[in-house]
């Protein structure tokens, strides 16, 4: 039997849900702006946050930023009792697509998921993906 430890170095997943708390310790880097519809490598966990609805997760339950969290979210002095909460994949970054509507908890799903989600310049150039529909 073999183990693996996969903590996602040099990898990027993408994650389409209802919105990215970018203020939450596993997603925030006071020196670097978020890369909203643009393309930075230089944020320590978000390549991309694609604001197709909006840039809030506003859903009751913040369900896009726990997911992302349970992915990959990396606490941001990574020390202390958070550190314990780390995600699977802590060393990865994340190409985000905003789809959550603001004061709901309904999804604005594009209507061609395939051109508008994962056409150029979208989610899809990074080529992992974990989309909840």
């Amino acid at each position: 039997m073999y183990f693996i430890l996969y903590i996602g170095e040099n990898q990027i997943f993408g994650v389409a849900d209802t919105g990215l708390d970018m203020n939450s310790c596993f997603f925030i880097d006071p020196d670097v702006p978020v890369p909203y519809n643009t393309i930075s490598n230089v944020h320590r966990k978000v390549m991309t946050y694609i604001t197709y609805v909006d840039y809030v997760d506003d859903s009751s339950n913040g369900h896009g930023t726990h997911v992302c969290g349970s992915l990959l979210g990396k606490c941001y002095k990574d020390s202390g009792e958070a550190k314990g909460y780390n995600g699977v994949a802590y060393n990865a970054k994340l190409a985000f697509f905003d789809i959550g509507l603001a004061g709901s908890n309904s999804l604005a799903i594009p209507s061609n998921i395939e051109s508008n989600l994962f056409g150029e310049k979208k989610i899809f150039i990074f080529g992992i993906y974990s989309i909840k529909i």
